[in-house]
């Protein structure tokens, strides 16, 4: 029987989930509906999945997906503010999480014509107690 491999770490993605939302400072970002893409990666530290074949033993990223799409629609005012949101609710739903990154871009920011997208991405290691 080979021997069961022990990743460093185990990374789940969900990319380029494409929203619209109204998060902004400017009158015209709170009138106007801008358009957001979000990527986020969660890395796990434990790795029974690969020999369980259980949900339980993972994440589940349709619920990383349904809250995305939820966050998103909750008007703000700036993307900083989602970014922690959606990296609270991550730690909190998921323990077995050990870091996330996580990336949301405006796209075609208002008064920048030439440029596709504004982003904040952050990467976050969960605290050791």
């Amino acid at each position: 029987m080979p021997e069961k491999i022990t990743p460093e770490s185990l990374i789940i993605s969900v990319e380029d989930i494409q929203v619209q939302s109204f998060i902004g400072v400017l009158p015209e970002e709170k009138e106007k509906i801008n358009f957001f893409c979000i990527s986020v990666y969660v890395s796990i530290s434990q790795f029974d999945v690969l020999y369980s074949g259980l949900l339980s033993d993972t994440i589940d990223y349709s619920k990383i997906y349904n809250f995305i799409i939820t966050e998103m629609s909750i008007p703000c005012n700036l993307i900083e503010e989602k970014i922690k949101n959606i990296s609270e609710w991550l730690f909190e739903e998921f323990n077995n999480i050990s870091s996330i990154k996580l990336k949301i871009s405006k796209l075609n920011p208002l008064y920048m014509e030439k440029c596709n997208s504004a982003s904040i991405e952050v990467f976050i290691s969960k605290e050791k107690s």
